[in-house]
């Protein structure tokens, strides 16, 4: 009996021993549950600030970003849009003479916001302008890239075709048709030396000026007034008729007729829907010109002289028209116009980009005048002469004419290699 209640005993202690341990054992459980739990919690709460942070870090780098930008475009060293850039298919040279490439004639934004690059075997690539005087004839490719903080963005290519001297001449006749980069009587005397001075002789066809550096320049006169106008040389009753010219003047044939237009057409124009349409009906214009030429006689050269760009700085615009006509707005014209006349009759036969336009020295070459600095300083001041916004000084038209020029050597040339072939 006292056996069986000292087992009792044992067991009842056991018992209680066993639920004790259990108990202790679920109230560790639970309390490793809880700091299971809130390791748990801490890790989401942890990932949601990292992740809260992460997207601090990306927002402020984007606002850097921006920043950055901003100040880049307003310290000038980036544009949000690539500027145009365009040369005529084909540049022409002649030996031991100069060819330049301003790079603010070909550009549509300002050119001193970017730095070039040329591709070429010869020449010189100066800040501003590439300059070749070469030493041998030859037929050279020639890239210009536009290059912005070091990365190229825009780019043009022509081939550089360069003549030597002719061994033998012909006689050619010439004529030159344009407005007053014509009519001011320098142009076309220019062009008559240069020939002579290579031992090509030359005569000039035209109604106005004296023989023998005869010519067809108006000033103010546009595309349209030679195809329309009744005071026209070439227009008879109403129609724009070059074989009756020829026939009227006595005018027996014509080997280069060049046209030089373009200024008067776009000159006035302000908004861009109007400047397509301008461009549009100019374009219609010269190809009526080339056909009434070309229908006289399809195997004269003409050459399409690329309209020359204005000069350098908005000075003489502003003493010209104050306020009412910016030099960016022609600048903007006519860059628009000569791509289009560039892309229109780069592959027209019988046709010639003659790119007068790539040689003129628009800072140096438009004329200049002193002027004082203010009502309170008496220094002067350097800047365009008065007119000089679209018309050159005599180095201006030297640098047109001989273009004229290294053109029609480069043709003379071809003719008497295909004749010798021949």
């Amino acid at each position: 009996m006292r056996i069986r209640s000292a087992i009792c005993i044992v067991i009842a202690a056991g018992l209680a021993a066993a639920g004790y341990f259990l108990y202790s054992l679920s109230a560790q459980t639970s309390a490793m549950r809880r700091q299971i739990d809130a390791l748990q919690d801490a890790v989401t709460a942890a990932r949601e600030e990292g992740q809260k942070q992460a997207e601090e870090i990306v927002a402020l780098r984007k606002k850097n970003d921006e920043t950055e930008a901003a100040l880049a475009v307003v310290a000038g060293q980036t544009t949000q849009v690539p500027p145009g850039i365009r040369l005529c298919p084909t540049l022409y040279a002649v030996q031991e003479h100069e060819l330049n490439i301003y790079f603010d004639n070909i550009i549509s934004d300002r050119d001193t916001r970017y730095d070039y690059n040329i591709i070429c075997d010869i020449g010189e690539l100066h800040e501003n302008y590439y300059r070749v005087v070469p030493n041998t004839g030859g037929v050279y490719s020639l890239s210009v890239q536009v290059i912005d903080r070091g990365t190229v963005v825009a780019e043009t290519a022509a081939e550089l075709l360069v003549a030597e001297p002719l061994p033998e001449a012909r006689l050619i006749r010439c004529m030159v048709v344009g407005d007053s980069i014509v009519g001011n009587e320098r142009l076309v005397p220019l062009l008559a030396e240069n020939l002579a001075a290579a031992g090509i002789p030359a005569e000039f066809l035209g109604t106005l000026g004296e023989t023998p550096c005869r010519y067809e320049g108006r000033g103010g006169w546009t595309t349209q007034k030679y195809l329309r106008c009744s005071d026209s040389p070439f227009v008879y009753d109403g129609t724009f008729d070059f074989s009756r010219y020829m026939e009227e003047n006595g005018f027996r044939d014509v080997d280069y007729l060049f046209i030089v237009l373009g200024i008067n057409d776009i000159f006035p124009v302000e908004d861009t829907g109007a400047l397509e349409e301008t461009i549009r009906e100019t374009l219609a214009g010269y190809h009526e010109l080339i056909g009434g030429i070309q229908a006289f006689d399809d195997r004269i050269r003409i050459g399409l002289c690329v309209t020359i760009p204005p000069a350098y700085t908005q000075d003489e615009f502003g003493a010209l028209y104050g306020t009412e006509y910016p030099r960016w707005r022609y600048k903007r014209n006519n860059f628009a116009w000569t791509s289009a006349m560039i892309d229109e009759f780069r592959n027209v036969d019988g046709v010639d980009l003659i790119p007068i336009n790539v040689n003129l020295d628009t800072r140096n070459n438009m004329g200049t005048q002193e002027i004082p600095i203010n009502a309170h300083n008496s220094d002067t001041r350097t800047v365009t002469a008065p007119r000089g916004h679209v018309h050159p000084d005599e180095s201006g038209y030297w640098q047109i004419a001989d273009e004229m020029y290294y053109y029609i050597q480069c043709m003379e040339a071809r003719i008497i290699g295909e004749d010798r072939q021949g």
